[in-house]
């Protein structure tokens, strides 16, 4: 290649032969950079490809059991949590009813000795009635038998 300046346009100056052979060379050299870049980029891609491919099947084959085996046994505490929380909240309820039917067996007992109370009052009270009854009976009956006699001695 000529080397040539603005103002000297026409000249040119003559290279020695072993430049062009530096030139040969370099342009060899930049060839094999670029070629070796080349191999380069086709390797590393090529070694990506079987890395993903080969952790892909590393993920399939290793991980992804025991993510899904440890998903299922996550699934299965947290049923057995929400069953222990029904448990327990059943176990509450249960122990509220069986506070308000002990507290109501004990009302019912209350009342059925008072029922019996106020039956024995009444069952008094009504023998205190008969009792009265039949004194005001004899009385009347008396009454009457003093009234006729009284009766029948002034007529």
């Amino acid at each position: 290649m000529p080397l040539s300046s603005p103002d000297q346009e026409s000249i040119s100056i003559s290279r020695p032969k072993k430049y062009e052979l530096v030139e040969q060379e370099y342009a060899k050299l930049q060839q094999a950079i670029k070629q070796y870049g080349d191999n380069a980029s086709e390797l590393m891609t090529k070694q990506k490809s079987e890395f993903l491919s080969s952790y892909k099947t590393f993920l399939d084959s290793t991980v992804k059991p025991e993510f899904l085996d440890l998903r299922e046994e996550i699934e299965q505490k947290e049923t057995q949590i929400a069953t222990d929380e029904r448990l327990t909240r059943c176990e509450r309820e249960r122990d509220w009813f069986k506070k308000e039917a002990l507290y109501r067996d004990k009302v019912v007992e209350k009342m059925t000795a008072e029922k019996k109370e106020m039956q024995s009052r009444i069952d008094g009270l009504e023998q205190d009635k008969k009792f009265l009854t039949k004194q005001l009976e004899l009385k009347r009956r008396t009454d009457d038998i003093g009234s006729q006699e009284e009766d029948g001695t002034t007529k």
